[in-house]
């Protein structure tokens, strides 16, 4: 079901009151069946643009005021360009970056409540307590950490350590499971849960036993790639964080980065030059782990990064159409 079938312009922007007035009529239409639905709100995403009620929820000052600078640095940064049509398409001549943020949580808000609708839904059909509820988000978005505005455009914990949500009677109320996880996870955790075998095929590992008690861990270690923005493979154990960047799209970053997550969360003190021994471990177990998958394939992510990361050439179209000065660009870039 798509709202805005045919309508390319809106296809990430239907708003959470467009899917709720599909999902909750299917609901009432089809709750006396065992049903499995997948409902995608798009709201929290660029453009952040929530219902007007809402945009001074978390802001109450001038977005555009001349003497607020809290933008300035966005205009060294190679994508600019993208976050200027961002910024532009929010209303022009915002200087202040807590006014976007602000709309960023307010659309987290409106979903929210929009989400409380559907639960509300299976509230009045009688079925909440028969129904297991899974809450996750494909990415993060990065907010100015690592000079990364206002996109999900790397592997930094803002973008990819991601909520997930399990709501069953049987399960405990409240109980916050530290294990490493997926959302490769999801899939096999649902097959179970409705007695379907588990194809052979699937990477993630059903969860129950995790939400059970019946064990504690999943995984020792997880990976990660991001091929649109950057070509950048990530691996993680619960204290250690390896980036490996094959091409850093438009940020100066380093080919290599290591964080300690238990001493330094935010990721700001990069140890791949004092921790050499780490990183040689974890850049094996990264190594073997592509090498296993790809077999004797070539490495899609090379490829990405060889033909030219996409965004490449939306900026090489967007500043000539606006300004004609792509070769500076080029310059800057060091292309």
């Amino acid at each position: 079901m798509n709202p805005v079938a045919g309508d390319r312009k809106l296809t990430q922007r239907v708003t959470a009151d467009q899917i709720n007035s599909m999902a909750i009529p299917w609901l009432r239409a089809n709750w006396k069946d065992d049903f499995f639905m997948f409902v995608h709100y798009w709201d929290v995403h660029t453009i952040y643009a929530p219902p007007e009620r809402y945009r001074r929820l978390y802001y109450q000052g001038n977005e555009k005021d001349p003497s607020n600078h809290s933008l300035d640095g966005i205009k060294e940064s190679i994508a600019y360009p993208f976050v200027k049509r961002l910024l532009d398409a929010m209303g022009e001549g915002i200087t202040d970056i807590e006014y976007v943020i602000a709309q960023y949580d307010a659309e987290i808000t409106y979903a929210d409540e929009k989400f409380g609708e559907l639960i509300a839904t299976l509230e009045e059909l009688n079925i909440l307590e028969d129904t297991l509820i899974i809450v996750t988000s494909d990415h993060g978005e990065s907010l100015g950490e690592h000079n990364i505005y206002f996109d999900h455009a790397a592997v930094y914990e803002p973008t990819a350590h991601v909520p997930l949500i399990f709501r069953h009677p049987e399960l405990p109320s409240g109980k916050r499971i530290e294990a490493l996880v997926q959302l490769i996870d999801i899939a096999p955790t649902v097959l179970e849960y409705f007695e379907v075998d588990i194809p052979q095929e699937l990477e993630g590992k059903s969860l129950w036993p995790l939400l059970n008690g019946e064990r504690t861990e999943q995984y020792d270690q997880i990976f990660t790639n991001q091929g649109l923005w950057q070509a950048t493979r990530m691996m993680r154990t619960k204290r250690w964080k390896l980036i490996k960047c094959i091409d850093n799209g438009f940020w100066d970053l380093p080919s290599t980065e290591l964080y300690d997550l238990q001493s330094d969360p935010k990721e700001l003190h990069n140890l791949a030059e004092e921790r050499k021994e780490i990183v040689d471990e974890l850049e094996l177990k990264l190594h073997r782990w592509v090498a296993e998958r790809l077999g004797k394939r070539t490495d899609p992510l090379r490829r990405i990064a060889e033909k030219g990361l996409p965004p490449k050439k939306s900026l090489k179209k967007l500043l000539e159409e606006e300004k004609g000065t792509y070769d500076e660009w080029r310059r800057k870039m060091g292309w």
